[in-house]
């Protein structure tokens, strides 16, 4: 992506294996077509090569059973969920721990965050694949040494009205850090999701 052209603007390169699979099946059918016609010319031998190839075929694709997974209940909205879709304006918030790096791991709570906040009517400024706000990387970079003078300036700059802190998942000196730092406006006990409000 850093060399090629346009590459950089792409999302997710890999996905391009499945144009390259498809032509891979035109590439085969030729070659079916060409071992038939240079079967016909021994009419029983062509049948001969043709079927167990396309036997071989539908072996290697078939996978049974299905390896499927399960999907989890769906679960309803949270009380911190309640609380911020019954503010007056619809609320900008940063989820802490924010994502310490670019990698996939890293970005495994941020998409729970985004499930869990399907009924959440404001903006998440934590971003996620290709939805980024600007200045993402500084304010990442910003966040994962939060709380600091320069991170809330940032996070006010977004115009972040509320902290949302899963406490289960922030080490305990940050959490310290941010309890004496910012007020404390609301706590969902049975989550365990603490709201400091920012302004």
């Amino acid at each position: 992506r850093a060399y090629l052209p346009g590459f950089e603007q792409l999302r997710s390169p890999f996905r391009l294996a499945a144009f390259v699979q498809i032509h891979l099946a035109l590439l085969a059918g030729f070659g079916l077509w060409n071992l038939e016609r240079w079967g016909s010319k021994w009419a029983e031998r062509g049948q001969l090569i043709i079927v167990p190839i396309t036997i071989a075929a539908l072996i290697e694709m078939v996978a049974l059973p299905l390896p499927l997974e399960p999907l989890p209940p769906l679960p309803t909205a949270a009380a911190w969920q309640n609380w911020l879709n019954q503010q007056d304006n619809q609320p900008e918030i940063v989820m802490l721990p924010f994502a310490a790096s670019p990698g996939v791991v890293d970005f495994e709570p941020t998409t729970i965050w985004m499930l869990e906040n399907r009924t959440f009517q404001g903006r998440m400024v934590n971003g996620y694949s290709g939805f980024f706000p600007p200045g993402h990387a500084p304010l990442r970079e910003e966040m994962s040494r939060f709380p600091t003078d320069a991170g809330l300036d940032m996070l006010r700059e977004l115009g972040v009205d509320y902290i949302v802190v899963h406490n289960l998942l922030l080490d305990r000196k940050s959490k310290e850090k941010i309890e004496n730092l910012l007020p404390l406006i609301y706590h969902d006990q049975r989550n365990n999701i603490s709201i400091y409000t920012l302004n």
